[in-house]
């Protein structure tokens, strides 16, 4: 029988991504824009600070709020999740087709504290979150409807703060101590909504564990 590691998922991704650091990971099938997994991993460290930088002064040590993902599939969304996880903050993606309600919806079940989305998004979910305090992470430019009020939410600029994020194997070091540290295997990594097919959708919270286990089974099938 297979032993399940008893390691944090996210940074076996992370680790493994550093020995094939120039090698090409993620390719968008609609942009065809690449990275190498080198890039991905620093992506994941610098998303994991500047998500760090925003979050609220309450949430210390608060490491499991959830961080509510709405964008489509693209190469952004593999280094969203492992640098959300080296804060110990599962994510709850969400089709960027739902509805005001569908969004207010996975929003209360998941616990979201934070909102991370691409651009074309962002006026929906300012419509659907308004009079609420959750930072929105923007991935893309975005220009705010003039005829709209003040957003009660912070909007934080994805691309400017990553660019300017810093980057070295001492930040590296830094953060995989502290998701060693403070995060078990048997916390949430992801917490996705069920389909709904027997009635109301309901949060699934898949653990580090989880992961693991189904790694182990799925290198057993190839």
């Amino acid at each position: 029988m297979k032993v399940v590691p008893n390691q944090l998922f996210h940074l076996q991704i992370l680790n493994a991504a550093e020995k094939y650091n120039n090698q090409i990971a993620l390719v968008d099938g609609k942009t065809r824009e690449s990275l190498t997994f080198g890039q991905f991993r620093k992506r994941a460290f610098q998303f994991a600070t500047v998500l760090s930088a925003h979050m609220f002064p309450s949430s210390g040590n608060n490491i499991r709020d959830t961080v509510l993902v709405v964008m489509p599939n693209t190469i952004s969304y593999p280094f969203v999740f492992c640098g959300s996880a080296l804060l110990g903050n599962p994510i709850c993606g969400i089709n960027p087709s739902a509805t005001k309600e569908e969004l207010q919806n996975a929003a209360m079940k998941c616990g979201a504290q934070y909102i991370v989305c691409t651009a074309e998004l962002l006026e929906d979910l300012l419509e659907a979150f308004d009079g609420t305090k959750m930072p929105i992470f923007v991935f893309g430019k975005h220009i705010l409807n003039p005829h709209r009020s003040q957003p009660t939410q912070e909007i934080i600029d994805l691309n400017s703060e990553m660019e300017i994020a810093p980057f070295d194997e001492e930040l590296v070091e830094t953060l995989s101590a502290r998701s060693r540290a403070l995060v078990t295997i048997d916390d949430v990594l992801l917490a996705p909504l069920s389909s709904g097919t027997l009635g109301e959708p309901k949060c699934v919270q898949l653990t580090h564990k989880n992961f693991n286990a189904a790694t182990i089974a799925l290198k057993e099938q190839i």
